[in-house]
């Protein structure tokens, strides 16, 4: 089910959160944003996996995401977490 049709179920504005993606996320099927990988290998973190933008992308990046509909699909705010550590390389 996609968000509109989730929003329109639920009948409720929709508060979006997302630190972190699945991997292949539709958010990534493009070569123009490049995905920053977790790392499975790390002792722990084998079942870990998620991406995010590049850094150095993060701002277009949600430009774009919001610019692209979201808000049309019900959402009436988004959780910002970790969004310091997204916009600004360590």
């Amino acid at each position: 089910m996609d968000l509109k049709s989730f929003q329109a179920a639920v009948g409720v504005p929709l508060q979006l959160y997302a630190p972190y993606f699945c991997p292949g996320s539709e958010y990534f099927n493009n070569t123009k944003w490049k995905a920053v990988k977790s790392d499975t290998s790390l002792p722990g973190c084998h079942d870990y996996a998620f991406e995010d933008v590049s850094p150095a992308q993060s701002k277009a990046f949600y430009d774009d995401m919001f610019d692209r509909g979201v808000k049309e699909a019900g959402m009436a705010s988004f959780e910002p977490d970790f969004m310091n550590q997204v916009r600004y390389p360590m």
